[in-house]
């Protein structure tokens, strides 16, 4: 018979400076994805084996949140807890609002933990699949007295992957369209934000087409902008890495990272478009995903410095000026 063995141990933490100022990801400890154990894992995907040793478990234990995000906090470099502004809570299962994986009243025990423990902080993002958003949920969470009085923002962040729906099918996603334009709904009727991850150049697409695919998951979001107008709505995506497991395999056999210059041109692209529609466009520049899948890292820090500062204005015209410059030194 199985017997749950304590999960406090966390993955590891990972900051970077987004839009929002100075902002955390906290990866729990959690159990495997239920969509992969039911359907096979998402052809990009190298997250799914990560807590395959937890697969019988139970929800984590109110002790086994707090220790697991204790830990993180205390794994940040000295001063930085100061600074946080938003914390985003993800695993590597299926979401962190589902009573299976993290149960409300425990969730909001861990919500509680770091608004006291983060004095700064004011926004919180929890990550779900697009066909997991609970109205009431959101409800509980939403009632937390402890976000209510630090007037802390809320969203949920789904991995939308790609604006084309196509293709969110055939790399095993199975989101559609409508499901995430529900998930929209929901959450704009409890004031929620939705942030959207956008794999720049999904593996199986042709890399000349990456920057095309991103402004149409740009587009895409600005749909949803006309169907609620005022939902936050935020775009991340992040350059690229390959799973090691499945480097010579699939989708990623020849598969080659955008350069630098291209991610930028893409982020020109889509932030008038972004800009119109009052969608936040940002970059994923920490290294978590690379950390937990022993992936082939593709660096950022030659560009890093261009899309902080991107991240802070929203201003197309430092992506301009940066691939200006770049011109100038070919």
């Amino acid at each position: 018979m199985f017997q749950q063995r304590a999960r406090l141990e966390p993955h590891p933490v990972s900051h970077y400076e987004s839009p929002f100022g100075t902002e955390v990801f906290i990866t729990l400890r959690t159990r495997p994805c239920k969509h992969a154990r039911k359907n096979g894992p998402c052809k990009f995907c190298g997250l799914h084996k990560q807590d395959a040793q937890w697969a019988d478990a139970g929800p984590l234990t109110e002790e086994e949140l707090l220790v697991q995000m204790r830990k993180s906090l205390a794994d940040l470099p000295a001063g930085k807890r100061g600074t946080v502004r938003k914390v985003s809570i993800i695993t590597n299962c299926h979401s962190t609002i589902t009573p299976d994986v993290i149960p409300v009243t425990t969730l909001n025990k861990g919500l509680s933990f770091l608004v006291k423990k983060l004095p700064k902080l004011r926004h919180i993002s929890l990550e779900t699949r697009g066909d997991m958003v609970d109205s009431r949920t959101l409800e509980e969470i939403s009632n937390n007295r402890d976000l209510v009085n630090r007037r802390i923002t809320k969203e949920l962040t789904i991995g939308v992957e790609s604006g084309i729906e196509a293709e969110r099918l055939n790399t095993g996603k199975r989101l559609s369209d409508q499901q995430i334009a529900s998930a929209a709904k929901i959450l704009a009727e409890r004031g929620w934000g939705l942030r959207a991850y956008i794999i720049h150049h999904l593996p199986g697409r042709p890399l000349e087409s990456a920057t095309a695919d991103f402004v149409k998951a740009a587009e895409f979001m600005a749909g949803l902008r006309g169907k609620f107008p005022k939902i936050p709505l935020t775009i991340c995506t992040m350059r690229g890495y390959i799973p090691a497991e499945r480097k010579e395999k699939d989708a990623f056999s020849g598969y080659t990272p955008a350069s630098e210059r291209q991610v930028i041109e893409s982020l020109l692209a889509a932030a008038e478009i972004c800009r119109r529609n009052r969608v936040t466009l940002s970059v994923d520049l920490t290294d978590a995903d690379q950390l937990l899948t022993n992936a082939v890292h593709v660096p950022v820090t030659k560009f890093q410095r261009t899309v902080e500062k991107f991240h802070k204005t929203q201003d197309p015209t430092v992506l301009r000026n940066a691939l200006r410059r770049k011109r100038q030194n070919l």
